[in-house]
């Protein structure tokens, strides 16, 4: 590990503080430093500053400084490399963050010296019906209407067999990264992150009879929208918005790569689902039971 990369959010309250502590930390480790370049907003040492698109050329592994949102930046401009991200949750809630600031250093003690676990995850890959657009997403694709606020048929086929048609606010098409995300919110299960699945989950479906669907990762989902306004959109990991004509045919499967994040050796997924989302309720009441 000779560079690192560094991702942060400059809104967040604390990141001028704890950004600049973390690249002198850096230094004196002898490790090179490049920061996207949106930080000079809070860091304004240009002799750091890269370029979005050059990050992840220039680092051995970047770190993510901010809540999920600056989590799923970086991924965006990682893309196919293999160059892994460490989350750091700076303020916020921040479940794909599950570093927190008072932690960072001691897990860095232990990437600089090659003791770290690095956990693949799934991106999905949408492609509209004209192959001239091609998103990528870490956590979900999201199928909506926009300012209008209407209703949207959705028509559903699952590797050319047609499944349903149904009218929603939406459809959440979502990675088992994702499953904690806006799928969790809209009433979808919560899924191992290294399950090799796919997550259908409507949005306040018009019908008693569609519930979320699991289906396998390598199945191809096919979404028509049909709208009566011009304004259904897809929005890819709550970053990227496409404007969708009513009949748009998007494929969405399992892209060919993965996200590589750094992950902390002392935390386990279900861990942060009972201390970030208080899943299963208190932590002390499942002691206490498991004594009884």
């Amino acid at each position: 590990m000779e560079k690192v990369g560094i991702v942060c959010n400059p809104k967040k309250r604390e990141a001028k503080e704890v950004l600049s502590q973390l690249i002198d930390w850096l230094l004196k480790k002898g490790l090179e430093v490049s920061i996207e370049e949106s930080a000079l907003a809070i860091i304004p040492r240009k002799e750091f500053a890269c370029p979005p698109g050059q990050l992840a050329g220039r680092s051995d592994m970047i770190i993510a400084m901010g809540g999920d949102g600056t989590l799923l930046k970086a991924s965006r401009l990682v893309g196919r490399s293999p160059v892994p991200i460490l989350g750091v949750n700076i303020g916020s809630l921040g479940f794909l963050t599950e570093t927190l600031e008072q932690e960072v250093y001691a897990i860095m003690e232990d990437v600089v010296q090659g003791s770290y676990e690095v956990e693949e995850r799934m991106v999905l890959e949408a492609i509209l019906q004209d192959d001239a657009h091609r998103f990528y997403a870490l956590n979900d694709m999201v199928f909506m209407m926009g300012e209008s606020g209407r209703i949207v048929e959705i028509v559903l086929h699952v590797s050319g067999e047609y499944v349903c048609t149904f009218p929603a606010d939406g459809v959440i098409i979502s990675t088992p990264t994702g499953s904690t995300a806006y799928s969790l919110a809209a009433g979808g299960p919560i899924v191992y992150p290294r399950m090799d699945c796919i997550l259908v989950t409507p949005i306040c479906a018009h019908s008693l009879g569609v519930r979320p669907m699991v289906i396998p990762s390598n199945e191809t989902i096919r979404t028509t929208v049909r709208s009566r306004a011009e304004d259904a959109r897809l929005i890819v990991d709550g970053q990227e918005s496409f404007q969708l004509k009513s009949g748009a045919d998007v494929q969405i499967k399992k892209a060919d790569y993965h996200i590589r994040l750094v992950k902390p050796k002392a935390k386990s997924f279900f861990e942060v689902l009972r201390t970030k989302l208080r899943w299963g309720g208190r932590e002390e009441d499942s002691a206490s039971g498991a004594q009884s």
